[in-house]
């Protein structure tokens, strides 16, 4: 009984047919893994292009700069009232995190946690620390809040840290993907 080699040549047949088919086998190969060389390399060129315009458009700012003008914008929708104006310096999967409680996840859930805070807050003042960049489209800021409670006296006001992880999309800009207040 004949059996089949390794190969797929049939033992005993001619060696052209064998030759032939390991020949035709070795060129689909090739093409095949060819054009898997082809999708990788066009999957590589993308991904460094994407990663090269997100870079640019982020060296073009002084990235420091950027952070305090969001500081700005969201102390005066904080002290305005305007939480949807607020909620929307939020990426929608963001996180607002704070002492004592279990992470506020997602942009309805910060809204909540942000209309609960702005009603017990009269004002709030930023001071950014630190701006550092951890990778292509990320910016971690530190910094201290002082906040004064509704009926309190500005002299009251309690010192906060917090850290923000910025993030930035070229359709949305920065926004805010985690904001996190350390106690005291």
């Amino acid at each position: 009984m004949m059996g089949r080699s390794d190969n797929g040549c049939a033992r005993g047949r001619g060696t052209g047919r064998c030759l032939q088919t390991l020949a035709g086998h070795a060129l689909s190969t090739h093409i095949f893994s060819e054009r898997l060389s082809m999708m990788y390399l066009r999957s590589i060129v993308f991904a460094v292009a994407s990663t090269f315009f997100i870079a640019s458009a982020m060296a073009d700012q002084d990235l420091a700069a950027v952070v305090k003008t969001k500081g700005r914008a969201w102390e005066a929708a904080l002290g305005a009232g305007d939480i949807n104006g607020l909620t929307a310096m939020y990426e929608d999967n963001a996180w607002f995190v704070v002492p004592g409680a279990p992470p506020f996840k997602g942009r309805d859930a910060v809204r909540s946690a942000l209309e609960g805070f702005q009603k017990g807050t009269s004002s709030i003042s930023l001071t950014t620390t630190g701006v550092e960049q951890i990778g292509p489209d990320y910016i971690l800021e530190t910094g201290t809040a002082k906040t004064v409670a509704r009926g309190a006296k500005s002299s009251e006001a309690s010192s906060t840290s917090y850290k923000i992880l910025w993030h930035y999309t070229a359709n949305d800009g920065w926004r805010i993907s985690r904001d996190i207040v350390i106690a005291g």
